[in-house]
């Protein structure tokens, strides 16, 4: 495995986390390219095959700027978490965010993403906006597909979420993951969500 400066790593057997600073590859001493690690007391290098790289989730950009706006660097990845659902249970936070986190099952699920974002680093998605797959020549209370996320079944009904129900969707979401595993012409169906809002 090759990785590349700025990657998240983590230590197979230890309990340690890093980011890489740079990777040496003169393998003449250890016979593998060497990871120079930052860490908060100094820098520290180890073989490169003693890691492996940690995926980040990967979270819209309203995330991104509650991140900037509201964690402290001084505490831990748990205190701004604590921070973060104290404000998601007081409706605190934007809009925007709601709407996210209470697109999963009741927020329990995009919760656990948040905590592993915090802990291990994130990438902003590049297409976050919403889209509602409406069907045209239907009643209003049964054009939108609504997607239950405990139990992942698909029903027609208003545009309206809550209740466990996911409406609005990513161009990503619609197109490559489990909606386009269940059908593949849902995107036919997509309309911007601003858009259907508007009207």
């Amino acid at each position: 495995m090759t990785f590349k400066k700025g990657d998240r790593v983590k230590h197979k057997e230890f309990d340690l986390i890093g980011v890489v600073k740079r990777v040496d590859d003169d393998i003449s001493y250890w016979n593998e390219p060497v990871l120079w690690l930052e860490d908060e007391n100094e820098d520290c290098y180890f073989c490169e095959s003693e890691f492996e790289k940690i995926e980040v989730q990967k979270v819209p950009s309203c995330f991104d700027e509650w991140v900037k706006k509201c964690t402290h660097t001084y505490w831990s990845p748990a205190q701004n978490f604590y921070n973060f659902s104290i404000q998601f249970f007081n409706g605190e936070l934007t809009s925007d965010l709601e709407d996210w986190l209470e697109g999963s099952c009741y927020g329990e699920e995009r919760l656990n993403i948040v905590l592993d974002a915090l802990q291990n680093g994130y990438e902003v998605e590049q297409d976050d906006q919403l889209y509602y797959v409406r069907f045209p020549n239907t009643g209003e209370d049964e054009a939108y597909l609504n997607y239950e996320l405990p139990t992942k079944k698909l029903r027609f009904m208003s545009k309206e979420e809550g209740g466990g129900y996911q409406t609005k969707f990513t161009e990503s979401e619609i197109r490559t993951d489990e909606l386009s595993a269940l059908d593949s012409r849902f995107w036919k169906f997509a309309v911007p969500a601003v858009e259907e809002e508007e009207e």
